[in-house]
């Protein structure tokens, strides 16, 4: 999977990885959402796993991924963003979508994707938080973002001003990585 890259589309994901965007990995069970999910009235009483269920209905798809830290990184040439462990991605990576099993897809409507464990859902605290301040318009929503940042989620945007679906898959080699790409 690791080759030399040959175009500025397809260099350097290690030094897009932003310091902010890690994922902390505590259940083996990872989220990735549009960011409008966690405010979804229509999902707010739903106990954990009826949430989980409800997933790709509401366009968004959960997998399993060892728990620990990993950095979330995206080439600002392209829509494919990749979640590594810290450490794992040579500067000369190409993303390569065929070296991803797919394990379901994401639709994005907000321009903004969100990325977490599962285990947010059981955090009463933090999902009221999360409401409350994305009712709040704009400034808000920003808020909503920072507390999945605070509580070990990644968030990434730059997505399309309409509405689109990205795929998501696992590194079919080692099953460590996740790739997102359009």
């Amino acid at each position: 999977m690791e080759t030399e890259a040959s175009t500025p589309e397809e260099r350097n994901y290690r030094s897009a990885v932003n310091e902010r965007e890690r994922l902390e990995v505590t259940s083996g069970l990872v989220i990735v959402a549009d960011q409008f999910i966690l405010a979804n009235p229509l999902l707010k009483d739903l106990d954990t796993n009826q949430f989980k269920n409800k997933l790709p209905q509401f366009g968004a798809t959960s997998t399993s991924l060892e728990n620990g830290t990993y950095g979330v990184l995206r080439n600002p040439y392209d829509k494919r963003v990749l979640i590594a462990p810290l450490g794992s991605v040579n500067d000369d990576f190409v993303f390569v979508a065929e070296d991803f099993s797919s394990v379901g897809q994401v639709e994005v409507d907000t321009r903004c994707l969100i990325i977490f464990d599962a285990v947010l859902l059981n955090d009463l605290e933090f999902m009221g938080d999360y409401r409350k301040c994305w009712s709040e318009g704009v400034d808000g929503q920003k808020k909503s973002r920072d507390l999945v940042r605070t509580k070990g989620g990644a968030v990434r945007y730059g997505f399309s001003r309409q509405f689109e679906t990205l795929s998501v898959g696992v590194d079919k080699t080692t099953n460590e990585r996740l790739g997102i790409w359009g």
